[in-house]
């Protein structure tokens, strides 16, 4: 359910592809002498500092931690360590060069049911909310309303990404290493088991992972070689194995889905999974009660199946019924259930094929969960839409939704954004903020109140 940018002309790293679309999100930076390596390693060209929405400011290559290539120098993160090796002078000078980390995305933030987590600038976790079957990752006490780091890492690299589901989490470093903790109820842990673990353990995967995403309790990871392996619930086919009468309802070790060609990204919800090939078409399967996963069909399908036949999908994200993604061109569909016109389609209602939302064709990102959803677009603007009663869109309290996207504030810097159940948290100008339900301290500001308004969550 993670938040995903479109960042046109980048390029994936490793053997997977050599695609024309890439996503990041971006951290706090300024660059030193940056610049764009070579894909393995190797000094970059002279590169300028990076500003918050990741363009170079000066020619010459693209400067700071997002725009090196893998062991290249890159200007570190203010104050910190380099971002693609080694470590980095205090005012965030050239960096080392990594023994051989993959050249990944930065998905910083992640908004789950209950609670909330984010990467710090030296890409530490840190999570707050709810600690239900240690959803906060060693942290003693029933909930925090306070970032507290995810204790016991274990991990051989830094963080790169950070996955939130219903009680549990996910996270990548940067070697390519998936990490998960909380509930394990029904095994999305991949530990081939159901005990809780309140320290991250690794994941069993063959091959070093590019990108993973934890539903509220199924994860899936793509991995270098294009490989898709899902694990955890699994009673509505999400593994996306044709096993049916033949294997158990929940999938406690990660199992590959077959397919005859490479994917490149993957988006967990609660009952479904979709996931775009480096062909650019999409599949989903799942439940699809609420015509979740594309198709009119039946309310459970249990293998990959196409979605239309557009071969320009660009971004996947998966909510609990419903589901949106962007296309190569910028433009917004969405489709599954729209009962909180969490799909920005008027009228209210089922949706149930890929739908075109409004008519513009400069979104960068899309983030949808239960009953609403939010995005931003060129060149740095956040648009909500949908339930607003707890707050979620930073509108005062109103049981009437907001049935097409509405801009959020003035700010137009906003890098990323990740909607929860019933909260949304974002960033922009090197900080985070939350907005929404925090009767278990999910935003992060130090308080149990329900903020209509972004808060800003307290440094970590």
């Amino acid at each position: 359910m993670l938040e995903r940018r479109l960042i046109l002309g980048a390029m994936w790293a490793g053997a997977l592809c050599s695609c024309s679309l890439g996503y990041e999100l971006i951290l706090n930076q300024t660059g030193g002498s940056g610049g764009a390596g070579p894909s393995l390693g190797g000094a970059g060209g002279t590169g300028g500092s990076v500003d918050g929405s990741g363009a170079a400011t000066s020619s010459g290559g693209t400067g700071g931690f997002t725009g090196a290539s893998t062991g290249g120098a890159a200007g570190g993160f203010t104050g910190g360590a380099a971002a693609s090796g080694g470590s980095a002078p205090s005012d965030g000078g050239m960096g080392g060069q990594a023994p051989d980390p993959l050249d990944l995305p930065v998905i910083a933030l992640s908004a789950g049911q209950a609670h909330t987590c984010a990467l710090s600038a030296d890409r530490d976790v840190y999570c707050f909310g709810s600690n239900t079957n240690e959803a906060l990752g060693g942290y003693i006490g029933a909930s925090s309303g306070t970032p507290v780091p995810v204790m016991g890492m274990g991990a051989s690299g830094e963080f790169v990404t950070v996955s939130v589901g219903a009680e549990n989490a996910c996270g990548l470093t940067a070697d390519g290493d998936v990490y998960c903790w909380g509930n394990n109820t029904l095994g999305s842990l991949g530990q081939g088991d159901t005990a809780h673990r309140a320290d991250p353990v690794p994941v069993p995967l063959p091959e070093r992972a590019v990108q993973v995403d934890l539903g509220y309790d199924t994860a899936c990871a793509v991995d270098e070689l294009g490989g898709l392996y899902c694990w955890g619930a699994n009673a509505e086919g999400q593994a996306g194995q044709d096993d049916l009468f033949t294997a158990p309802a929940d999938a406690a070790s990660p199992l590959e889905v077959p397919s005859s060609v490479a994917w490149q990204e993957v988006s967990t919800g609660n009952g479904h999974v979709c996931a775009i090939r480096v062909d650019g078409q999409l599949y989903c399967w799942g439940r699809n009660t609420g015509s979740e996963l594309g198709v009119i069909g039946p309310g459970q399908i249990r293998t990959p199946t196409q979605v239309g036949t557009d071969a320009d999908w660009a971004t996947i994200s998966a909510g609990q019924s419903q589901t949106c993604a962007l296309k190569a061109d910028q433009t917004l569909y969405c489709w599954g259930d729209n009962t909180e016109s969490q799909l920005g389609i008027v009228p209210a209602g089922t949706v149930s094929t890929p739908t075109r939302v409004g008519t513009d064709a400069d979104w960068t990102s899309i983030s949808i969960d239960v009953l609403h959803a939010c995005g931003t677009r060129e060149p740095g603007w956040l648009y909500c839409w949908g339930r607003r009663q707890e707050g979620q869109l930073t509108i005062p309290y109103d049981p009437m939704p907001i049935a097409t996207p509405v801009l959020v504030g003035t700010e137009s810097d906003w890098s990323d954004v990740s909607v929860g159940r019933f909260h949304t948290c974002a960033r922009r100008a090197g900080a985070y903020y939350c907005t929404g339900e925090n009767s278990d301290g999910r935003l992060g500001d130090g308080t149990m109140t329900r903020a209509y308004g972004f808060v800003p969550v307290l440094p970590f």
